[in-house]
């Protein structure tokens, strides 16, 4: 790891020179944060770069300018924000702040473009970072670099994960029976509410609860102030759960043909208690246009049992009919019922499985979360 923000400013800005077509120039002109004087000057002359103005410390000011000049002698105005960390979602309406204060107008240019250097940028805060228009650059190769005059697109990909993470690092992903109830929890019941009041209405637990929002606050999908989760971003959270979900988990769903077909499913179905939900296409035909459904999913318990209850044949082709046996019984909390009276999973549950459903499933999540947009007062519920 760099020790420093000028030898990360020093390695990055050499980087960025390395990727640039023969003959364009990127010209330090300020160097102006923390390290000064000969130890400064000495790690940007270590990687060839001749720094042309003397060093100083000023506040308001950008860490570091620079000049990208193309061999026509086009020119244009750089300032950089050096962060010596990884940058996650959440830093990023700070750092466009820093970016694009007017304190930068001093310099009198038409144009300067803003650019970000740390070690590591995530996924997150790539995102954000594009539609804030700041280019960024990273130690782990992810860059993105987009310049009209004179025009110039660099966009590499690095590291996906931070390598640079401490040993007690936070939570990571959204994997697992626990994460699952937490975002479930923070997605069905309508903030405000505390860690502590949304582990009494929902089952999940409030470690858990607490470190799933952790996370979700460094993406900015949850806000929190004084302890308390004051809103969240629902859709964005879903968008997140289904990167670490997986539906089809081998040796939990099994494939069976009901000869009668799904009308015949449907009546059946209802012998089987409570023990049972509704999710993917058929779950959500009363609410969004789809073409006809030909394959039902359907959560139970155990899967050979249900299948003995409802007569179905098993098969490894032409089934119309899925059990998945869930990864958590949350699945089965705060069920989706319908005017029909169908057992369908919760409006959340059966969007994330779209999402990672394969064929049309992912364009009927989008309508499903459309759907659920318009109506949040038919699935969302309060925690009191």
């Amino acid at each position: 790891m760099l020790n420093s923000e000028t030898e990360l400013l020093a390695s990055l800005l050499s980087a960025i020179r390395h990727r640039l077509p023969r003959g364009w120039t990127l010209e330090p002109e300020q160097l102006l944060f923390g390290r000064n004087g000969p130890d400064a000057t000495a790690a940007l002359r270590a990687v060839d770069w001749d720094l042309t103005s003397g060093l100083s410390a000023r506040k308001n000011e950008p860490d570091a300018t620079a000049v990208l000049r193309d061999p026509d002698g086009t020119s244009t105005s750089i300032i950089i924000e050096v962060k010596n960390r990884a940058v996650e979602a959440r830093d990023v309406p700070s750092i466009a702040d820093t970016l694009r204060q007017n304190k930068y107008q001093q310099y009198d240019r038409a144009q300067e473009i803003p650019l970000l250097l740390c070690l590591f940028v995530g996924e997150g805060a790539r995102s954000k970072l594009r539609d804030s228009e700041i280019n960024y650059i990273d130690t782990t190769g992810n860059s993105r670099i987009v310049i009209d005059r004179p025009a110039v697109f660099i966009e590499t990909t690095g590291a996906q994960k931070n390598p640079h993470r401490e040993t007690d690092k936070p939570l990571l992903s959204l994997k697992g029976a626990g994460a699952g109830r937490a975002v479930r929890a923070l997605c069905d019941f309508e903030p405000p509410y505390g860690v502590r009041q949304l582990a009494i209405c929902s089952g999940a637990t409030g470690p858990t609860i607490s470190r799933v929002a952790e996370l979700l606050d460094r993406e900015q999908l949850v806000q929190r102030s004084e302890g308390r989760i004051i809103d969240t971003d629902w859709q964005g959270i879903l968008r997140r759960w289904s990167k670490d979900y997986v539906l089809f988990v081998r040796g939990k769903y099994f494939s069976y043909l009901e000869p009668r077909g799904l009308a015949e499913l449907s009546r059946k179905v209802e012998q089987l208690g409570k023990d049972w939900a509704l999710t993917g296409s058929l779950a959500v035909q009363k609410h969004i246009s789809t073409s006809a459904t030909r394959l039902a999913l359907v959560y139970v318990p155990h899967a050979s049992v249900a299948a003995k209850d409802l007569r179905l044949v098993e098969t490894e082709s032409g089934a119309n009919v899925i059990l998945v046996e869930p990864f958590d019984p949350v699945v089965f909390s705060r069920m989706w019922v319908t005017e029909e009276r169908d057992r369908c999973a919760a409006a959340t549950q059966v969007a994330v499985d779209l999402m990672v459903s394969p064929g049309r499933g992912p364009a009927e999540a989008e309508a499903l979360l459309k759907w659920m947009q318009e109506n949040t007062s038919k699935w969302r519920s309060s925690c009191k």
